[in-house]
């Protein structure tokens, strides 16, 4: 019900694929770090993938991990992703307390995460963030308007 209920709450806005926030962090990548070529990709908080995809198509070499605390949600993004034709590693986990290595990505990024959590949540995926970024990597959380498409970067 998310997948479809999101583009109708949206009205579209986000999309076909209800990409738009994705969408729109490239694009601002694009204009703000033209040069920037990340070679692992995290995305926090990915629900059902629709801002996930966008990245593998800025980034094809990129590799694209994508985390969750709902396993329902996972286990939906994955088969979207892989009907959509993207190889997405999407693993159960909590973007606070995460198992991946130190200095694991050069980029992290979340849509519409943070809002859905606590103060005390936000502080701890800061420092998570902090703790798997490699240098000179990035971290990009966004939170929105709905209808972005359109959104200048």
């Amino acid at each position: 019900m998310y997948d479809p209920g999101v583009f109708y709450v949206a009205m579209g806005g986000l999309g076909r694929y209800n990409q738009g926030m994705g969408d729109s962090a490239v694009r601002w990548l694009a204009k703000e770090h033209s040069d920037f070529s990340p070679e692992s990709i995290l995305d926090m908080g990915c629900s059902v993938g629709h801002s996930t995809l966008p990245y593998l198509d800025a980034f094809p070499n990129a590799k694209m991990d994508a985390i969750d605390v709902a396993a329902p949600m996972l286990r939906y993004a994955h088969a979207r992703a892989e009907s959509l034709g993207y190889a997405i590693d999407f693993s159960q986990q909590n973007a606070e307390h995460t198992d991946f290595p130190d200095q694991s990505f050069d980029l992290i990024v979340s849509h519409i995460l943070l809002h859905e959590t606590s103060r005390k949540a936000i502080y701890n995926i800061m420092r998570e963030a902090h703790r798997l970024l490699r240098p000179g990597g990035m971290v990009l959380h966004a939170e929105a308007p709905l209808r972005n498409r359109e959104l200048d970067p």
